[in-house]
């Protein structure tokens, strides 16, 4: 899907278990409000947002991509990925963590995303996210190191896996 210029906000639970979903060109959004793509199952390729934007609570629950560039979100809500069985990878390229409900930064809910083990950031900012998301210290790497024997498992709308070898990410 499209979305045309004119939209730039997604309203709360828009397409809740649209599980025709497969992909979606995000990139005029400045607002994803709660549950905008919960339980779109078959939700696997997301083009986001090159301007700044904000991410409402459990905004992807129960999506299938196995990586998510949220590099320009400047606010994150609680469990934007609840229940994302297949992601494994977040990439944000910001030198600051997006902001939180009340700066809760413990209070994310990364830890409901059971296959999430890599968080890319920019190099310079590796100890800022670590200070400010120490629930999730141990992911949280180098985006100068992404790509190097990294695999990334990748589910088919058929339900094949392929796995995938990084060698860069841009």
């Amino acid at each position: 899907i499209n979305l045309p210029p004119l939209i730039t906000s997604i309203e709360n639970m828009c397409f809740v278990a649209c599980t025709a979903l497969t992909s979606i060109n995000l990139t005029n959004i400045t607002s994803f409000e709660s549950q905008v793509f919960s339980n779109c199952t078959q939700l696997v390729d997301i083009e986001m947002p090159d301007n700044s934007y904000s991410i409402g609570n459990q905004c992807f629950g129960g999506c299938n991509f196995s990586q998510i560039d949220i590099s320009n979100a400047n606010y994150i809500g609680i469990s934007p990925f609840l229940n994302c069985k297949n992601l494994t990878t977040i990439i944000i390229k910001r030198d600051t963590p997006p902001n939180t409900l009340n700066n809760d930064y413990e209070n994310l809910g990364f830890e409901d995303v059971e296959n999430l083990n890599s968080i890319y950031v920019p190099d310079s900012a590796v100890e800022t996210y670590k200070n400010a998301w120490a629930n999730y210290a141990a992911w949280i790497k180098p985006i100068s190191g992404a790509g190097q024997n990294n695999i990334i498992t990748y589910t088919t709308t058929d339900n094949q896996k392929l796995d995938l070898t990084a060698t860069k990410w841009v």
